[in-house]
């Protein structure tokens, strides 16, 4: 894990071309997407991940969902973003499967 604390000082999130998966397709994923896109990196955005089935294969705001591993396959360098009641949950399932760029924030 890389960062713990609040989204408004986590500076790595607003630089130029840092892909960036934000797991979670629900109100704070949204809200995740919503402050990057009022800070001007939206486009850093390259997926939504969702473990929720229904979720994968949709997308959100026009930004595509899928799952964990299709994710961290379509985009190996980008940072992963949880945050939310399931945070711990998410972040387990993320080490589980290798990733270590992982910022868990609080709103």
């Amino acid at each position: 894990m890389e960062y713990i604390g609040s989204i408004l000082y986590d500076d790595a999130l607003l630089k130029e071309k840092q892909e960036i998966i934000i797991f979670g397709a629900g109100m704070y994923g949204k809200k995740i997407l919503h402050y990057l896109e009022r800070n001007g990196v939206k486009e850093n955005v390259a997926a939504f991940c969702d473990s929720s089935e229904k979720m994968q294969g949709t997308s959100v705001e026009n930004v595509p969902v899928y799952d964990v591993e299709e994710a961290w396959k379509r985009y190996p360098e980008a940072i992963f973003l949880v945050s939310g009641g399931y945070m711990d949950e998410m972040y387990r399932i993320l080490r589980s499967k290798g990733i270590g760029r992982v910022h868990m924030l609080f709103f």
